[in-house]
């Protein structure tokens, strides 16, 4: 898991990854910010929870 996945998801979409899996309980203030980014270098985004996480946290997605 990293702090700051939006830092990643430039490089990894110009190394031709297909797709962006973050945690949840790193992102919950830029999700949609996230999510939009993740898109916008054609990956489909992915959520990952850590054990002992409510999967209620993941609704709003």
């Amino acid at each position: 898991m990293v702090t700051n996945p939006i830092d990643y998801v430039v490089p990894l979409g110009k190394a031709g990854a297909s797709g962006f899996t973050f945690h949840v309980e790193v992102s919950k203030e830029n999700w949609q910010e996230l999510i939009q980014k993740i898109k916008s270098k054609a990956m489909r985004p992915g959520v990952a929870l850590k054990p002992g996480t409510l999967i209620e946290e993941v609704y709003p997605l």
